[in-house]
This record gives structure tokens, C-alpha cells and sequence, in this order.
């Protein structure tokens, strides 16, 4: 407990000094797990993060998950693996799905996602993609087993698999639910409605006096915010290909990213922003990264992180708004939320909360923590110079 608050006074002093140095936008280290890691844990680097309204779920390269308070910095619980992944920790209600390694062999995991317990390993590889839920023990998702990418279907309640169907490349691509059926990728841009039973349904379009039929195969790359076909012919006017590419929607847009452009669609395909990254953003001049992510997409603005820069892309101005250069924590993997930016630093494996943007929330948390972590009486020239620092933030 000593050290807990020892920590936390280390991060308030730390907090102070940047207000008085540094303006509203500057980079804020406001939390830091203290993971002691072996040469091998780092070197074989995997590890990943996913969080809700009021906790962080951090599994670690040193092949165990850690599950912090996202208000206290507390550590809640850490739970034994002996698995690390760079695929993300899924939510679903008061569980969280994840792999575990028992036997020799990986198992998906549901576990209480407030205490770490497990409530069922199931005899099932780790889920590559996000579940749906049919009812409250039979879900959809998809996995890679010893034959390749399949889509599968699993009853929790009676640990059976129901069906699979091999989907190859199409593991990693999000499946959409349609009326009671699921449209899955296939492979290649194909695309194939399966029924919740397990019954793939294809139109026979032609039929010839051989008795040769021939069966319409949905092909393009992925669905716009309002449903619309994103095919491949629509890419090629604006992509030379299509590794890489990213892609995320909201109510209202669809944002397209690659290493060389951003494409941000409004309704029915049409193009709002088309550019060219290079011509756009100034690289720090040094260091590389190959993380590319669209961290967050609303009405005015995208966030995404390329070659070690948040990029604050107003696609409204239809223009880059802010950059925030994160080269020194060589980033591996993150999340944006508000304007806290959680990531895993491939120097050191730690998970890093940054403050991006300091709001008057913040600020207000900031000096409770302070009274509530202090052990002495503040002096009163402390308090003068914290209000300083609170009064020239608000004006900046």
C-alpha cells in the first residue's frame, strides 16, 4: 500500500511539473505499470490491450494479464496465462475473452472480467474476432485452428462446437449479422451468407443444359457505414492495393487508411477527404514504426496513428489539425479514448496512459487525488503555484 501511494505522488509531481512547463497539448505521462520482464519476454514481443468504461485489460509479454481501476491506477488483479497475444482481449458483458495454455495447447478463455476467474475454457482455439451472441450461450466468431481460418459456431452451455466452415484469410476480417444470418468473408473479397444453423446460402443465377450450375458469389472488400459494397474496382481508383488497408466506421463516415493515403466516405461512396499522407504530415526524423491503426473516427474528426504520430485529421476543414510525435515509446499497440492515449511501448513492455489534452475533468481529479494522496499539510506556496498552473491552463 505504501509503495501503491508512494507511486501515485511520483505521478502527481510528475503531473505538476508539466503544467508549469508545458502547454494544453503537450504529452502528459499521467500512469505506468512496473512489469519486470525477462530478456526473452521482450524479445519475442507480443502483448495487447483493450479497456471499458472503468478498467484497462493489459495482457503483458510476460504471458499474464493485468487488469487495471482506470480512475485509481490500482491494480485489481493479475491473472497466470501462459499465453500472450497481439490479438485483443474481447468484452462481452461482465466476461472477457482471451486464450489460455494448458496441456500444450491454446484454449479460448471467458473469464470474470472483475475478478480474473475463469468461468469455462472451452475446446476451442483462441477467437481471432469480436463474438456475436445468437442467445446467452451460443455465439459466432471466428478462429484459426490446425486446418486454417474457420467460421464457427459454439453452444457454451452443452461445450459443443455446432458447425465450422473454413474461411481461410477471411479470419481476420469482421463478419456482419444480417436478419437472423450472418454475412462472412470467404477468402479472396468473397463474401457468403451463412445462417445462424450453419447453412450457407447461395443463389443459383445460371443454369445450363449439362446440368452445370453456376452460383453468385458476393466479391468486394468490405461494407461502408450505410451498407454500400466497397469493391475492390472502387479501391483501385484510389489504393495500388489493398495489404494493409484499414478501415473503420462510425454512424455517419467510413475511413479508409493505408501507409501512403486516408479516403473518408460520406453516404452512398461518396469521397469527402482523399490524401496523399506524405503531403499532408511532416515525419519526425527519426525512428520507424509499422503500427498503423484509425484509433478513433466521430463527426468532425479521425485519429490515427502512423509512423509513430497521432494524427488529428479534420475531415471537416478536410485538413491535419494536430500531430502528437510518440517516437520515444516506440508504440506496439493502443487505444484512444477522450483524450487519453493508452499504449504498450515496445522499449520496455510497459502500458503508458497519456494525457493528450487536459479538460477541467482531469484537472478536478488531479488535485482530489492530490489531497486525498497527500501526507502532509500542503504548503501554502504549493497551492498558489498548483492554482497558477490550473488558472494558465485554462487559458491556453
Amino acid at each position: 500500500m505504501l509503495q501503491y501511494i508512494q507511486n501515485h505522488i511520483y505521478s502527481l509531481i510528475y503531473l505538476f511539473l508539466a503544467f508549469h512547463t508545458a502547454k494544453v497539448s503537450a504529452q502528459v505521462v499521467s500512469f505506468e505499470t512496473q512489469i519486470h520482464y525477462s530478456p526473452t519476454e521482450l524479445t519475442n514481443f507480443l502483448s495487447s490491450i483493450n479497456s471499458d468504461e472503468n478498467q484497462l485489460y493489459f495482457i503483458a509479454s510476460d504471458y499474464n494479464l493485468y487488469c487495471y481501476d482506470k480512475n485509481t491506477f490500482e491494480l485489481k488483479y493479475k491473472k497466470e496465462l501462459n499465453s500472450k497475444t497481439n490479438t485483443t482481449p474481447y468484452l462481452y458483458k461482465n466476461t472477457l475473452i482471451t486464450s489460455i495454455y494448458e496441456d500444450k495447447k491454446h484454449y479460448a478463455a471467458f473469464l470474470n472480467k472483475n475478478t480474473g476467474e475463469t468461468i469455462q475454457k472451452i475446446n476451442l482455439s483462441p477467437l481471432k474476432t469480436k463474438s456475436y451472441f445468437i442467445d446467452e450461450s451460443t455465439f459466432i466468431s471466428t478462429i484459426i485452428d490446425d486446418n486454417g481460418g474457420q467460421l464457427v459456431c459454439y453452444d457454451l452451455k452443452n461445450d459443443t462446437l455446432l458447425w465450422k466452415h473454413y474461411i481461410g484469410h477471411g479470419v481476420d476480417k469482421p463478419f456482419y449479422i444480417q436478419e437472423e444470418s450472418i454475412l462472412a468473408n470467404f477468402d479472396n473479397d468473397e463474401w457468403k451468407i451463412v445462417s445462424f444453423d450453419g447453412t450457407i446460402q447461395e443463389e443459383i443465377v445460371e443454369e445450363y443444359q449439362t446440368n452445370t450450375k453456376y452460383k453468385r458469389h458476393s466479391l468486394f472488400f468490405d461494407l461502408t457505414h450505410d451498407k454500400k459494397e466497397i469493391k475492390v474496382e472502387f479501391l483501385n481508383n484510389y489504393f495500388s492495393n489493398t495489404q494493409n488497408l484499414k478501415v473503420k466506421t462510425n454512424a455517419t463516415a467510413t475511413v479508409l487508411l493505408n501507409p501512403k493515403k486516408l479516403i473518408v466516405l460520406a453516404d452512398n461512396l461518396k469521397v469527402i477527404s482523399n490524401k496523399e499522407l506524405h503531403k499532408i504530415i511532416q515525419l519526425p526524423d527519426e525512428g520507424e514504426n509499422e503500427y498503423l491503426e484509425i484509433l478513433k473516427k466521430d463527426t468532425k474528426n479521425v485519429w490515427f496513428f502512423y509512423q509513430n504520430l497521432i494524427v488529428n485529421f479534420d475531415s471537416k476543414k478536410n485538413k491535419v489539425a494536430k500531430t502528437y510525435d510518440l517516437t520515444k515509446w516506440n508504440v506496439h499497440q493502443a487505444i484512444l479514448e477522450e483524450h487519453t492515449f493508452w499504449l504498450i511501448s515496445k522499449n520496455d513492455g510497459q502500458l503508458y496512459g497519456l494525457q493528450l489534452e487536459v479538460t477541467q475533468r482531469q484537472l478536478d481529479e488531479k488535485t482530489a487525488r492530490q489531497k486525498y494522496y497527500n501526507c502532509t499539510e500542503p504548503e501554502k506556496a504549493r497551492i498558489e503555484a498548483e492554482k497558477a498552473a490550473e488558472e494558465k491552463t485554462k487559458i491556453n
